[in-house]
C-alpha cells in the first residue's frame, strides 16, 4: 500500500487513520442529535468508517478492496 500525505509518498507498517476535527451530526435510533468524530481507516484489506461519540464507536460501515473496487465500476 502507497501512502501520500500532501502529495509525497510515506513510509506505512500497518495502516492509516485520518480523524476528521469539527462538529458533525447524526441521528440516534430516536432521532436526536448526536455529535461524532469520523475515524476513517485505511488497510491492506479495504477501509473502515467509525464515527466516535464520546470515546465509544456510535456507529461504523467498512468496505474491502474488491468492494471499493465494484463502487468505482
Amino acid at each position: 500500500m502507497k501512502v501520500l500525505i500532501d502529495g509525497k509518498e510515506v513510509k506505512c507498517l500497518n495502516d492509516v487513520k485520518v480523524i476528521y476535527d469539527g462538529g458533525y451530526y447524526d441521528e440516534d435510533v430516536n432521532g436526536k442529535d448526536v455529535q461524532v468524530e469520523p475515524h476513517l481507516t485505511v488497510t491492506h484489506e479495504g477501509v473502515i468508517l467509525d464515527n466516535i461519540n464520546e470515546g465509544e464507536v456510535f456507529s461504523t460501515m467498512a468496505f474491502d478492496l474488491d468492494c471499493m473496487i465494484e463502487l468505482c465500476k
